[in-house]
């Protein structure tokens, strides 16, 4: 006992003492605490603040967690190993305060920071009865401690109230197997409310961190559960990531089922968080609680939600749209979905499932999607599910909601769900707008969607309007009812029917028509109103209103990237994809866009003939008319298939875009003159312009998905080439067919850019692009290059290039940053090895030379020679050859053998091969024959010449 007394002794001296030494080093005095502030002073610019405090019930203690912050604006940098924290109740009681991460100690100069503490303290205690008390050792006390200052805890501070989506609980009051004071925190991230087979659930989506030392799984014995308002309980079950084991201060996500069979909007639900008790007779304990209102995952049309994810870089998903057709077998409904890549590396897209519900009904349809998707997306790249479901007419459109599911190990988990906006409806007796019809021929008026268009040139207001039919009895719509428009200055504008005029509505059914407005102005609010009214009995008599219902809502799917339109075509969704502006040699910039076009009718449609496409863009005040190029041959859609176009326009570089639209429609194009006529704007899209071009890796491959040239494009190759006294950069791109048959070679093109704006074009082998066919899988080489001017470096020069359109532009353009292929200049006695000319392989030993050539004189390189290939690709070769150069040892080139090919005739095969000179190619035969060659070898291409490796031999 007395030799343990003496240790701690020499333990608390020998710590004194390293204390003492710092506190000498330090220029100022600690002082006590000054409590108007709210913090511990050791001096006018050091002190500690708390943060972040929270107290968490367990079963026979509590928790307190909170942040201790050190604000260092002294000059010199502060370590808190030389301070001691711990808790203090209201009788003076100290409790053990630890860290529960890692963090540096030290705090520099002019700096602040948070360190993370928990303690462990009576369960009877409540937060405003405690303080964090600030000590540092003294060995001349009793105590060998001297109080700095205490920072009190207001009572009002409550885990209830500082931090209402989180519960921290202490592991060790669950299972004695783990160290006490081993806190994890539950944060609540997400709720969602689904219909699964008529029975409606909950999900919850909740971060899990592990604030301890030590990896942890979950006690089995903590049991979740919601419990509603009127204190009924719902069992939740872990569906996903719950048997894993936590890593130390390492953060896990898990969601959360729990069945509550019926909902309706008036449910509040809470979760708690218990401690299943060993006895059936005495009630579980609970630990903690927290609210889902606010919780839920109710998306709107055109909001924006995150993707939940551990990462720091996480996916954007919203819902660009949602659209209403109304046919004899039922409702459809359209919706798209988008997963946008915001972040900084590229991103793996969860694997997900759309179903709509409706939300006051047992009601769920399968939202079929008939894309295809990528498996990841690369920063500013997106990919886009179109949904569709029939449901049954009658079905009140607002209360459809689309749920997005992912698999998550064959367990189907909500990541978002998605409101649709409700539809503005009136209903009215059409016997008082027709008088021969019977009594109480209710009819009722829905607008479903409300879109700004053009036509014949002047700008219009479109209205999509449900008419249901609520009597026994079949109705048209009477002549005398007047359908009109008006604005936010109360002006009023009469609608004519484009589409549905006319036509009987059977009983209890509904039909869409669509009304059209022309207002004659640029107006892009949504502040208009339907007007239902019927016409004056002469044109003196005014006509009589019979009520106005907003439109506002119905817009809330326009002026957005994707929009369904009726053309004189046919039903057809357009799609804004990307805009990118890009650089050329003339002066001028290129604004090209990509859309894509979907036949949403159920029926083929033609779209219009590369002279009747009509685009452009609305730059400001300027009307930029575009060219609009389909790349599809045939200009056949059939149901649901989908199909991109380009627009694109030349603006000078200087130009500053600033707010305006793309438009895309049909008109009549005079050759001789370049002037339209009889045009007809089908949609204005927004013009946002991507700033940044993707950032090319070449270990990643990249999707083309226009019909004829769907396939993959990869770089697998790139060097640095010499070329008289200049430099010459090649970059190969690797293009795989994708088609469900044969393809073609995709042409590419581009320029290269540098940091001062210079602007070349590159130049491309791709001249048998287009009319080479290719199988399923097929394979082929293009090679971009360029030859710089005299004087340029090869230091941070970029490839912008893509997909060629036409002799104007490229499109979805990629950025390569240009880095030569890796694979150093081989030395050896007498072989080379793998020297690399993707997608050959070259290797070259036993290189010996003998005297004479058939008996003449002269001499003769022997050697061995190998080649394999990788694969086989069309234009792999292409102006590609070997170049063989012998040197002496003063480096004076005695005789060059080129232009080898490596593929097709006169390419050498593998096996033994020679290259020979006469005594009249040498010109210092005393040097040549007294000391050792070098054989050479050159991957030539377009002239240029880039070494592979060099081989010295003898005889």
């Amino acid at each position: 006992m007395i030799r343990k007394l003496i240790k701690q002794k020499m333990i608390k001296r020998f710590l004194f003492i390293v204390t003492a030494l710092i506190l000498i080093a330090s220029s100022f005095t600690p002082s006590i605490t000054n409590a108007s502030n709210q913090g511990v002073y050791l001096s006018p610019t050091v002190f500690f603040t708390l943060d972040n405090v929270s107290l968490s019930s367990g079963t026979d203690s509590q928790t307190l967690n909170f942040t201790l912050n050190l604000t260092n604006q002294s000059d010199q940098n502060i370590d808190l190993n030389q301070y001691g924290v711990r808790v203090l109740d209201k009788d003076g009681n100290k409790f053990s305060a630890q860290l529960n991460e890692k963090a540096s100690a030290r705090v520099l100069s002019h700096q602040a920071q948070g360190f993370k503490y928990a303690a462990q303290v009576p369960k009877n205690i409540s937060i405003g009865q405690l303080s964090v008390d600030i000590f540092v050792w003294d060995f001349s006390t009793a105590t060998y401690t001297r109080d700095l200052g205490s920072i009190g805890i207001s009572p009002t501070v409550d885990n209830s109230v500082a931090n209402a989506n989180k519960v921290v609980l202490n592991m060790g009051d669950l299972n004695s197997a783990i160290p006490s004071g081993s806190s994890v925190s539950f944060e609540l991230v997400r709720s969602y409310k689904q219909l699964v087979n008529g029975v409606w659930s909950i999900y919850s989506d909740m971060y899990v961190d592990n604030q301890s030392s030590q990896a942890l799984s979950l006690p089995a014995n903590l049991l979740f559960n919601l419990r509603d308002e009127n204190k009924q309980y719902y069992s939740s079950t872990i569906i996903s990531g719950g048997g894993q084991p936590i890593p130390a201060n390492q953060r896990n996500i898990i969601t959360l089922q729990t069945t509550v069979k019926a909902l309706n909007s008036a449910n509040k639900f809470s979760l708690e968080f218990s401690k299943r008790t060993t006895d059936i007779k005495i009630p579980n304990t609970l630990l903690g609680k927290l609210s889902l209102e606010d919780s839920y995952a109710a998306s709107a049309i055109g909001n924006t939600l995150q993707y939940v994810t551990k990462g720091v870089n996480s996916l954007d998903m919203v819902a660009n749209k949602v659209s209403y057709n109304v046919k004899s077998t039922g409702i459809e409904v359209n919706a798209d979905f988008t997963f946008t890549n915001k972040g900084l590396s590229v991103l793996t897209i969860p694997d997900v499932t759309g179903t709509f519900q409706v939300t006051d009904s047992t009601l769920t349809i399968g939202a079929t999607d008939s894309e295809s998707h990528p498996g990841t997306l690369s920063p500013n790249q997106s990919t886009t599910y179109h949904y569709y479901g029939l449901f049954p007419k009658g079905t009140d459109v607002g209360k459809i909601q689309l749920v997005i599911t992912e698999n998550k190990s064959a367990i189907l988990t909500p990541i978002d769900v998605i409101v649709f906006p409700q539809a503005e409806t009136a209903a009215f007796d059409m016997k008082a707008f027709d008088s021969t019809l019977l009594n109480h021929a209710m009819v009722s008026f829905q607008a479903i969607r409300s879109y700004h268009s053009m036509s014949n040139g002047m700008p219009a207001i479109n209205v999509d309007v449900l008419v249901a039919n609520q009597s026994d009895k079949a109705i048209i719509l009477p002549t005398s009812l007047q359908l009109n428009v008006k604005d936010g200055d109360n002006l009023t504008y009469p609608t004519t029917t484009v589409n549905g005029a006319g036509q009987s509505i059977m009983p209890h059914q509904s039909l869409q028509i669509t009304l059209q407005a022309v207002t004659g102005k640029k107006d892009t609010s949504n502040v208009y109103s339907l007007e239902i009214a019927k016409k004056g009995a002469t044109a003196a008599d005014l006509n009589v209103v019979y009520d106005t219902f907003a439109l506002s809502d119905s817009f809330a799917n326009t002026n957005l990237v994707s929009n369904t339109l009726n053309t004189s075509l046919g039903k057809i969704g357009v799609t804004l994809k990307s805009t990118y502006r890009l650089s050329t040699i003339t002066g001028d910039d290129v604004l090209m866009s990509e859309i894509q076009l979907q036949n949403l009718d159920n029926k083929a449609i033609a779209l219009p003939t590369q002279a009747s496409f009509y685009g452009g863009y609305m730059i400001d005040d300027f009307d930029a008319l575009g060219k609009v190029i389909r790349i599809q041959s045939s200009p056949n859609l059939f149901p649901n298939q989908t199909t991109t176009v380009y627009i694109y326009t030349k603006i000078p570089y200087t130009t500053l875009v600033g707010t305006g639209y793309i438009y895309l429609g049909d008109g009549t194009l005079n050759t001789q003159t370049s002037t339209w006529s009889q045009t007809h704007e089908w949609t204005e899209l927004p013009l946002t312009i991507n700033t940044n071009v993707s950032q090319t890796d070449p270990s990643n491959e990249w999707m083309i998905s226009d019909p004829g040239r769907t396939s993959t494009g990869k770089i697998v190759d790139s060097g640095i080439y010499d070329l008289n006294s200049q430099k010459m950069l090649a970059v190969r791109i690797l293009d795989t067919n994708k088609e469900t048959r044969s393809g073609i070679i995709v042409p590419y093109t581009g320029y290269l850019t540098n940091a001062d704006g210079t602007v070349l074009p590159l130049k491309t082998t791709d001249d048998s692009a287009n009319t080479t066919v290719l199988s399923k899988e097929g394979t082929a080489i293009s090679t971009l290059w360029i030859t710089l001017p005299t004087g340029f470096s090869t230091d941070n020069q970029r490839f912008v290039f893509g997909q060629k359109i036409d002799d104007q532009i490229f499109t979805t353009p990629q950025q390569y940053l240009f880095n030569p292929t890796s694979g150093a200049v081989v030395q050896g006695s007498t072989s080379a090895d793998n020297l690399k000319l993707y997608p050959y392989n070259v290797s070259i030993d036993n290189l010996k030379m003998t005297s004479g050539i058939n008996g003449s004189l002269g001499y003769t390189i022997n050697f061995n020679y190998t080649i394999t290939k990788a694969l086989d690709a069309a234009g792999a070769a292409k102006d590609r050859s070997l170049v063989f150069t012998l040197t002496d040892n003063n480096n004076v080139v005695v005789k060059t053998w080129g232009d080898i090919p490596l593929d097709g005739a006169g390419a050498w095969t593998t096996g033994a091969n020679k290259l020979t000179l006469s005594n009249t190619d040498i010109q210092d035969l005393t040097t040549f024959l007294s000391f050792n060659r070098q054989l050479k070898v050159y991957d030539k291409f377009e002239g240029g010449m880039k070494l592979l490796g060099t081989m010295n031999f003898g005889f």
